[in-house]
């Protein structure tokens, strides 16, 4: 370790030793102080405030609202945004909720993504048609990722098609279809057309026959994609299926 390195971390460990020492007001006061100093202190104080409120289980509403105040200087909104959210498990149920709808008024990409983070993370606010209407409008695919890994099937089963169209990745569309416990045979046609290595895939994972001739298509149309979908997803899922007379026609036909 240099020399520079190594008061570098002693000034560090000696900044946080320091953080440690405060109370939640001072906390409070400090995370407004340092919105313009380095991003390391001012992480430091947030991450400190956090971790008393939830281990005391207090809320700082008023802290959102100092913060808020601050946002008329456009310099300091990234990192009071970036603040806001970082502590909204520090705020009271109303605080979080005023703080959802003001992302969501806001309307901006950025906006939405905060809006996202939150709200996955707050179960007193989660609502799976919140994240829907939060995919129409965006068609973000952190949306699709939070409904697929929480949504009711019966919802999932309705946005599939959807997903697949707007161009949603293939294994999201594959958990998608998954929990929904399988979609209609529109559907079906659409996966094939767009994404015929994720159909093959599920048809591995039992959801749909495959025959043999349509495997083999199913493959040639794949992108020629082998570490990350395409071409070796398919081929993987004719093993799965143990179709060894189609795999044996593709080794002719691709190598």
């Amino acid at each position: 370790m240099s020399q520079t390195d190594f008061y570098d971390n002693v000034a560090s460990s000696f900044m946080r030793a320091y953080v440690g020492c405060l109370s939640v007001d001072e906390l409070c006061d400090a995370a407004i102080i340092t919105l313009k100093d380095p991003l390391q202190i001012h992480m430091a104080i947030r991450k400190r405030l956090a971790r008393l409120c939830e281990e005391r289980r207090i809320a700082v509403d008023d802290l959102s609202v100092r913060l808020i105040e601050q946002g008329e200087d456009r310099h300091l909104r990234s990192r009071i945004e970036a603040c806001l959210s970082h502590l909204l498990m520090s705020f009271s149920p109303a605080q979080r909720l005023f703080l959802l709808d003001r992302w969501e008024d806001k309307n901006t990409s950025s906006a939405w993504a905060r809006w996202l983070k939150a709200i996955n993370g707050d179960n007193m606010h989660y609502g799976d048609e919140l994240i829907a209407k939060c995919w129409q409008t965006t068609r973000d695919p952190r949306a699709a990722k939070v409904l697929v890994s929480r949504g009711a099937p019966e919802i999932l089963k309705v946005l599939a098609s959807d997903f697949i169209v707007s161009g949603v990745e293939g294994w999201i569309v594959g958990k998608a279809i998954i929990r929904a416990g399988g979609v209609s045979d529109d559907v079906w046609d659409i996966l094939r057309e767009r994404q015929p290595a994720t159909y093959a895939y599920l048809c591995a994972k039992q959801l749909r026959p495959l025959s043999e001739s349509e495997a083999i298509q199913v493959v040639l149309d794949s992108p020629d994609e082998f570490h990350n979908g395409g071409k070796g997803l398919a081929i993987w899922s004719l093993g799965q299926l143990g179709l060894e007379h189609a795999l044996d026609e593709l080794w002719i036909k691709l190598r």
